[in-house]
């Protein structure tokens, strides 16, 4: 828990296509993918990102379309609480209010 992975590599590496079966969107053409011991496919549907993934693509602008910082998060999570004490762990509560 707590952890940090990315995944690198030069194009047609195979990082997105890894990525989606990571996430359970396609499956791998051979092997198991598992996340935190459990199958990928046992997960249901937004659980992965909730609770244990998240992805950054290479625009992060592309990411944000509403407007504010926080706005764009709480389409994550509507618990603006744990967004305004996470931002305040980060040291950038001053952000929230931003427009990307």
């Amino acid at each position: 828990k707590g952890s940090l992975h990315a995944i690198v590599g030069g194009n047609g590496a195979g990082k997105s296509t890894t990525l989606k079966a990571v996430c359970g969107i396609c499956r791998p053409y051979r092997g198991k993918v598992k996340v935190l011991g459990k199958p990928v496919e046992k997960y249901k549907s937004q659980e992965l990102f909730r609770e244990c993934l998240a992805m950054l693509p290479q625009d992060p602008k592309s990411l944000f379309v509403k407007k504010t910082v926080l706005e764009d998060l709480q389409e994550m999570t509507q618990n603006e609480q744990d967004i305004r004490e996470t931002a305040e762990i980060c040291q950038i509560t001053s952000l929230l209010k931003s427009h990307p």
